[in-house]
């Protein structure tokens, strides 16, 4: 086993880390500023008690209503079905106005949210490559990605396909042949631990999609970990995968090792460069945190890709084959913030190799 790190992750800006589904009006009771998202078989009991069952059923199937509503018409005391067992958990709204659809934040078998592994693996894996590249001098990457952008595909891929087919971790030839596949990505020897459960509360903030051109548009709510959260994980070096890859290009796999090794600098290093990028794009309007890094949803294409090391017109290459043939001369063309204007999911790390 190689070197370890214990890390504590401070939350700069609410976080939202994606679960599946959505949690609808007709699922949770609004009372304050709190929100309950309520246990459907015990207020399937409560409404069969009351004579209401059937005309809630009529409601959620039709998706239209407001499970608050509908109890405050029918006279429930809302006190009633706001008892210990009654619901999963509360949230504490953060935003105005009439309720909407949440996006819930993933969360333990408890309804602790907590940042996955592999989430901060991805952003940590991204940084390092773009270390080892920028290092090496890109140019062979460029040129493959150069190749390939010369040779339109048959059919428009998957936007999450990008990094499979322009990372180059296949570029690591193994002794016993095999070219593609999980044996021949290098990252398997970086190791990153799902962080504890946020035991404090879940907060719901509105985020906003906001067009370069446009402004304004399509705000969601989001479950997030609030600003202030510290959480702990853990970052570990293993040492026999490494050895693995240097039988097959030693020179190599030690100069990835190396920028490994050095990951928090190379976290910084592309913080700053993504940083750099979408200032230019923004014309310097968008509020940048003094953070490490960035997690969880809303991040965008330069945070989720080595798309800084890229010329602009490769970008927009890029863009048409994988997202939208928008007009004009720059991508992305939107972003998410927070109501506030700040953008979610910044984050400061504070890590001692142990």
């Amino acid at each position: 086993m190689g070197k370890r790190w214990k890390c504590k992750l401070e939350v700069l800006t609410p976080l939202h880390i994606g679960s599946e589904g959505k949690i609808l009006p007709t699922q949770y009771v609004l009372n304050g500023d709190r929100i309950y998202v309520m246990k459907p078989e015990k207020m399937s009991e409560y409404l069969i008690s009351r004579g209401l069952f059937d005309e809630y059923v009529r409601l959620a199937r039709e998706g239209r209503g407001k499970l608050t509503e509908f109890l405050t018409k029918y006279g429930v005391r809302l006190e009633e079905v706001l008892k210990e067992g009654m619901f999963y958990y509360s949230a504490r709204r953060k935003v105005m106005g009439g309720e909407k659809e949440i996006m819930p934040c993933i969360k333990n078998p408890f309804f602790k949210p907590y940042i996955p592994g592999s989430t901060i693996k991805g952003m940590l894996r991204t940084a390092v490559m773009f270390r080892y590249l920028d290092k090496e001098g890109p140019g062979l990457w460029i040129r493959k990605v150069r190749e390939k952008l010369n040779r339109p595909p048959q059919k428009k891929p998957a936007p999450k396909k990008f990094d499979d087919d322009f990372y180059l971790f296949d570029n690591f030839q193994l002794v016993d042949g095999v070219r593609w596949g999980p044996n021949t990505d290098i990252f398997r020897a970086l190791k990153v631990s799902d962080t504890g459960a946020w035991d404090g509360e879940i907060e719901i903030w509105e985020l906003r999609v906001v067009h370069v051109k446009k402004g304004e548009q399509s705000p969601m709510w989001v479950e997030v970990i609030p600003e202030g959260a510290v959480l702990e994980f853990e970052v570990w070096i293993d040492d026999m995968v490494l050895e693995y890859f240097k039988r097959a290009d030693r020179r190599r796999a030690e100069r990835m090792e190396e920028c490994m090794l050095n990951w928090m600098d190379a976290v910084r290093e592309f913080t700053g460069r993504v940083n750099e990028k979408m200032q230019k794009i923004w014309n310097e309007r968008l509020r940048l945190e003094d953070g490490d890094m960035r997690l969880g949803w809303g991040k965008g294409f330069f945070w989720n890709t080595l798309g800084v090391l890229l010329e602009e017109s490769q970008v927009m290459k890029i863009r048409n084959w994988y997202y939208s043939r928008s007009r004009g001369d720059r991508f992305p063309l939107s972003v998410r913030m927070l109501e506030d204007g700040r953008l979610p999911g910044w984050v400061n790390l504070e890590c001692l190799e142990s």
